[in-house]
């Protein structure tokens, strides 16, 4: 003999479901030319996350989106998160990336949701970019420019 479930228990079985489930995280990179200060538009921006632990070993791919007009890349991450992510700005392919970051690309992922964190910008030694960059919770800039026809040969 099968029972049929009231309309209403069935609702209230799918709620719990529903708010057992992990919510995404949301991360915001805004990615800045190290060297003139302006967002970099259209460009890839890859997220890996790194295992603190065993850092060469544990480097997974979470998610490639495409900034738009601010420079800005929206992700969404599942949990459990990454104890660090890796961003790395790219040009429109992977095969022959023409862009080098300006400073150290991981940045912790605690941090970065608790208050938001503005890497390093080793592209302008002589402080020529005046913009101050601030950064909110949940969100990473980071710097990258152009390689140079020098860097650009495989060394």
């Amino acid at each position: 003999m099968v029972r049929k479930l009231s309309p209403f228990l069935v609702f209230l079985l799918a709620g719990e479901l529903v708010a057992s489930t992990p919510e995404a995280v949301e991360i915001t990179v805004r990615a800045i030319n190290g060297k003139t200060g302006q967002p970099l538009v259209r460009y890839l921006i890859r997220l890996d996350g790194v295992d603190a632990m065993y850092p060469e070993a544990n480097v997974h791919r979470l998610a490639i989106a495409r900034t738009g007009r601010e420079g800005t890349a929206l992700f969404k991450l599942q949990q459990p998160l990454p104890t660090a992510l890796f961003i790395e700005t790219e040009e429109a392919h992977f095969r022959r990336s023409g862009m080098v970051s300006c400073g150290r690309p991981q940045f912790s992922t605690e941090e970065v949701l608790r208050s938001g964190v503005v890497g390093h910008n080793g592209c302008d030694p002589q402080h020529r970019v005046r913009q101050r960059f601030s950064a909110r919770p949940g969100e990473v800039v980071v710097f990258s420019r152009k390689k140079t026809f020098w860097e650009s040969f495989p060394g």
